[in-house]
């Protein structure tokens, strides 16, 4: 069930999100934007956090299941899985430095 949408939080930039897993999980949808602390970074040597699964990239209408050597483009769509639901950037799946 979709539960909110960029609209219904001003400085989200999450496209959809949907709780899923009796409402343990949330899977989130991103659009990547040129600002993002994840670009061009394989994903391997990005420090993601545990809680956090990168599900999909959708680059050009195509759906990437993502290794370690992929990485993060700008416009791309980003898919997470998480048990956290306070995310709003996909940023926030990186670790606090």
């Amino acid at each position: 069930k979709k539960v909110r949408s960029v609209e219904s939080s001003r400085s989200s930039n999450v496209d959809d999100i949907y709780r899923i897993a009796e409402n343990s999980a949330e899977a989130l949808m991103f659009t990547i934007n040129k600002e993002s602390l994840t670009l061009g970074i394989p994903l391997k040597d990005l420090q993601i956090r545990e809680d956090v699964i990168i599900a999909c990239i959708i680059r050009k209408n195509k759906i990437i299941y993502p290794s370690g050597a992929d990485s993060i483009l700008c416009n791309d769509q980003v898919l997470i899985v998480t048990t956290n639901k306070l995310f709003d950037d996909i940023d926030d799946v990186l670790e606090a430095k």
